[in-house]
């Protein structure tokens, strides 16, 4: 029985459309698999930068990557405070104090 390497993420199929996993291959190239049309050969660079633009790539743990929510406006929203400025020092710091 052969392993099958970790889905990483799904693209639609350039040929049928159906909905493929994408996996990485021992060499570290990605490649896809439709059950439709089979293994695609993607393995030159043109081919991963194609994979990469149009796939949906999961989270670390293969899941999907969760939604961002947005975050909540701070009550002084567009207000900047001007740093205060610093106190000048002498020489000797340690006796400025």
């Amino acid at each position: 029985m052969a392993i099958t390497n970790p889905t990483l993420g799904e693209v639609d199929c350039a040929w049928c459309g159906s909905e493929s996993p994408v996996r990485k291959n021992k060499n570290g190239k990605l490649y896809v698999i439709c059950p439709n049309c089979g293994q695609q050969p993607l393995n030159l660079p043109g081919g991963q930068e194609q994979i990469l633009t149009r796939a949906r790539m999961y989270g670390a743990a293969n899941d999907p990557a969760p939604q961002e929510t947005p975050l909540p406006k701070a009550a002084n929203d567009g207000i900047t405070e001007e740093p205060a400025p610093a106190k000048k020092r002498g020489m000797f710091s340690f006796l400025d104090d």
